[in-house]
C-alpha cells in the first residue's frame, strides 16, 4: 500500500519501539548474506526512523555498530590503540526491521536475496544491498501468540495478511537530503538512473523511489580526523569500555543510487492498463503521452500500487501496473520536489543523526500530494498539473522554487542548468516521437 509523505508526524508514544542498546541475533535464522562473516552482536547508537504501529509493516531503522572478531582486518589499522577495549565495534550500519507481507511478490519470490546472490557475481551499480538478511519468524506467532488453529474464525483466511519479521543489515550512508553541493545532487540523480538500469537488467523494478530511498555513495564523515571513538556502555549489567571504529568503505560504483528493495517486484511480462490515465482533455496538443503496451492480463499483479504518495507515477495512481517507466517517473517527481524542499545544504553530521526533513510545498501541490485523497483523484490532479496545457508544473518552478535553485551558486550556468535538466527529464518521460519503439 502507498505510504505517507516523508514528513508525516511522529507516532504516539504508546506505539514507539522500546529503547535498546544491544541486539544479539540468532545465526540459525540468517536467510541471506553477501559477506562470509556473520555478525550477531550489534550496539545500537541511535534510532533513525520509527514507523511503528499496531498493524502494517512497522518499519524501524537504527544506526548500529557490529562486533568484530579477532580475525577482522579492520583491527589491523588500530590494534595498538584498541588494546584496552573490552570490545571493538565497527560501523556505521543501518539495522532495519519490518514486517513483510508473506503473500507479496517481494517475499514469495525472495527478490531481495536473489538480487544479493546476483550481486556477488556481478555487482549491481547504483544499488545498495544488505550485507545480511534474517527472517525472524511469523508475526501472528511472534507478536500475537497465535498458532495456525487459533487464528480468529470470524476473519476469512484469504483476508488475513500474515507477515514475516525481517531484519536487514546494510551500510549506513547519506541520503539525498544530505548532498554537499548542487553538483553532487545531479550526480546522485544520474546514479539513480544507473541503479534503475541495473535492476531492469535483472528484471526487477524498485516500486518505492522517494527522498528516503536514495543514497549518496561518497562517505564524508563530519569528524574527518577521528577514525574511532571510545564510549562507555552497559553490557550485560556491567560497565564496559568499547571502541567504535569505521568500517570499510562500501562502494556502489556510481555517485548515488537506490536501496530498500522491500517493495520490489519482477517486471511484468504484460501490462495491466487503465485507458483513462491520460484523458485527452488534459494533455496539451503538442504532448504525446508515453503509453505502455496495451496488453491486458486476466489477473492484475498483486500489490499493484505501492510507493510514497507524492512520488507515485500518474499511471500507478490510476491503477495501472507498475513498470520501469513508473520508477523513472517517480525519480522525476523526486527531482521536481527537491526544488521546493532543499533550500540550503544541511550541515554534515554523518554518521550522526541528521536533522529532520521538513518542507513547505506550494498550496496547489496539495491537490496531488495529500495522502487523505483517493489515489485515482490524486492521479487525475497530478495529470492535470503536469500534463495540462497551461504548463502549471513549469510556472511553479519559475515562481516558487527555493533560492538554492533560483539563484546562481557561484556559476551562472547553474541557474539555467536546473531548468535544462528538469525539462530534459520531462521531455523524455512524456514527449517522444510516435515512431519511436516503446521500451
Amino acid at each position: 500500500m502507498p505510504s505517507s509523505p516523508t514528513d508525516s508526524p511522529p507516532q504516539p508514544r504508546h506505539v514507539l519501539s522500546r529503547e535498546v542498546n544491544w541486539i544479539t541475533l540468532d545465526e540459525e535464522k540468517l536467510h541471506g548474506r553477501l559477506s562470509d562473516q556473520v555478525p550477531i552482536n550489534f550496539y545500537v547508537k541511535y534510532l533513525i526512523e520509527d514507523r511503528g504501529s499496531l498493524v502494517g509493516r512497522c518499519t524501524r531503522v537504527w544506526c548500529v555498530y557490529q562486533e568484530v572478531s579477532e580475525s577482522d582486518p579492520v583491527l589491523d589499522r588500530y590494534r595498538n590503540e584498541l588494546s584496552k577495549a573490552n570490545r571493538v565495534l565497527k560501523g556505521p550500519y543501518a539495522l532495519k526491521i519490518y514486517n513483510a507481507d508473506m503473500f507479496s511478490e517481494a517475499y514469495e519470490q525472495d527478490i531481495l536475496v536473489k538480487a544479493m546472490n546476483i550481486h556477488r557475481t556481478k555487482p549491481l551499480d547504483g544499488v545498495l544491498l544488505p550485507t545480511h538478511v534474517w527472517h525472524l519468524g511469523d508475526i501472528l506467532f511472534l507478536v500475537r501468540g497465535l498458532t495456525e488453529d487459533e487464528r480468529p474464525p470470524t476473519i476469512p483466511l484469504d483476508k488475513m495478511k500474515n507477515r514475516q519479521e525481517v531484519l536487514t543489515i546494510s551500510a549506513l550512508k547519506r541520503t539525498l537530503s544530505q548532498f554537499e553541493a548542487v553538483e553532487e545532487f545531479y550526480h546522485v540523480i544520474i546514479g539513480v538512473l544507473r541503479g534503475i538500469e541495473s535492476l531492469e537488467a535483472i528484471d526487477i523494478i524498485h516500486r518505492d523511489i522517494s527522498f528516503g530511498n536514495i543514497i549518496i555513495n561518497k562517505e564524508i564523515y563530519c569528524d574527518t580526523d577521528k577514525d574511532f571513538e571510545w564510549i562507555d556502555i552497559d553490557l550485560c549489567g556491567q560497565p564496559a569500555r568499547v571502541a567504535l571504529v569505521r568500517r570499510e568503505t562500501i562502494d556502489i560504483g556510481v555517485s548515488g543510487g537506490l536501496h530498500d528493495l522491500d517493495m520490489a517486484a519482477y517486471i511484468p511480462k504484460t501490462a495491466f492498463y487503465q485507458e483513462d490515465i491520460y484523458p485527452s482533455t488534459l494533455a496539451p496538443p503538442t504532448i504525446a503521452p508515453r503509453e505502455p503496451v496495451l496488453v491486458v492480463e486476466e489477473k492484475p499483479q498483486r500489490d499493484l500500487r505501492t510507493g510514497t504518495v507524492p512520488f507515485m507515477s500518474i499511471n500507478l495512481l490510476h491503477g495501472g501496473q507498475h513498470s520501469v517507466s513508473d520508477d523513472l517517473q517517480s525519480l522525476f517527481f523526486v527531482h521536481y520536489l527537491s526544488l521546493f524542499t532543499f533550500d540550503k545544504r544541511l550541515p554534515n553530521c554523518f554518521p550522526n543523526l541528521p536533522p529532520p526533513l521538513r518542507h513547505h510545498w506550494p498550496e496547489d501541490f496539495l491537490d496531488w500530494t495529500r495522502p487523505d485523497l483517493k489515489l485515482k483523484s490524486l492521479g487525475s490532479n497530478k495529470a492535470f498539473f503536469f500534463l495540462g496545457g497551461d504548463g502549471s508544473w513549469y510556472k511553479s518552478v519559475k515562481s516558487d522554487a527555493l533560492s538554492l535553485w533560483r539563484k546562481s551558486t557561484g556559476d551562472k550556468a547553474y541557474k539555467w542548468a536546473h531548468w535544462a535538466m528538469l525539462g530534459t527529464f520531462y521531455d523524455q518521460l512524456w514527449i517522444r516521437n510516435q515512431d519511436e519503439p516503446l521500451s
